[in-house]
């Protein structure tokens, strides 16, 4: 029976939202000073833990288990939105840390942590985790920017003493599977009473460009079934959509 030190847990949180702390929530935008400042607090905890730790070129805080031969990788981002919530990619991390501790003396399955760098944004997508899974360019690296201040990612690596190092790939032998804990974003799990749940699928967000296209004529005088109203024809498909969804059409 594997021990959780829960108090330890939360002691850990409180400390990682004390780098970039906002009124109840935190600012640390990737590569920002206190972002730089956490992970290497972080890296520290990883080798507390007994787990072999590189920060490496793109960010990525990595604590390796070297004692066992199968082994799960914990994790998930350290970063935040601006302004954002205080557990929101934390506790994925710091739950890995624990799990790590919990498992320290196993020689039969050993946990692996990482805290990814930027999956929040700040300068393109998913960089920390696209850098391990060997899916991040060079190319891309160089032409990447700053959402927020245009600041070139080569320049931002340097300035947080990244620069230079060796990016870390995957090794998917390595590792029976990857998991990622989460604070619920939604109420389901709130409103239900439940503690925790599996994730089975995941939101699928659509972006449409949308082009209403209507006849400029005189309001007053034109008699509707002549008039081509850009708004009136939206109004027109949305009835049609929302019908063909209370009333499928089989073929």
């Amino acid at each position: 029976m594997r021990k959780i030190d829960g108090q330890r847990v939360i002691a850990d949180l409180k400390r990682l939202a004390e780098f970039g702390r906002y009124k109840t929530g935190v600012h640390r935008p990737t590569y920002s000073p206190v972002d730089v400042e956490s992970r290497h607090w972080l890296a520290a905890k990883f080798s507390e833990a007994g787990l072999d730790t590189v920060i490496d070129g793109i960010g990525n805080v990595i604590g390796r288990n070297f004692r066992t031969q199968r082994r799960l990788l914990v994790g998930s981002h350290s970063e935040t939105q601006p302004y954002g919530g205080w557990l929101d990619g934390s506790l994925g991390v710091i739950y890995g840390l624990e799990l790590a501790r919990a498992f320290a003396d196993d020689t039969d399955y050993g946990v692996e942590v990482v805290a990814w760098a930027d999956e929040e944004g700040h300068y393109g997508n998913f960089l920390g985790s696209r850098s391990f899974t060997d899916a991040l360019t060079e190319d891309e690296i160089d032409r990447t920017r700053g959402r927020d201040n245009g600041t070139p990612l080569r320049e931002a690596l340097e300035q947080a003493g990244f620069s230079g190092r060796p990016r870390e790939r995957v090794d998917p032998s390595r590792y029976i599977g990857y998991l990622e804990a989460h604070i619920e974003q939604g109420d389901t799990l709130d409103t239900s009473g439940l503690r925790i749940g599996v994730v089975e699928t995941i939101v699928g967000i659509w972006n449409y460009r949308v082009s209403l296209v209507g006849e400029q004529n005189h309001a007053g005088t034109t008699r509707m079934e002549r008039r081509r109203d850009a708004l009136a024809c939206l109004h027109q498909r949305r009835r049609r959509v929302n019908n063909r969804r209370r009333h499928p059409i089989s073929f």
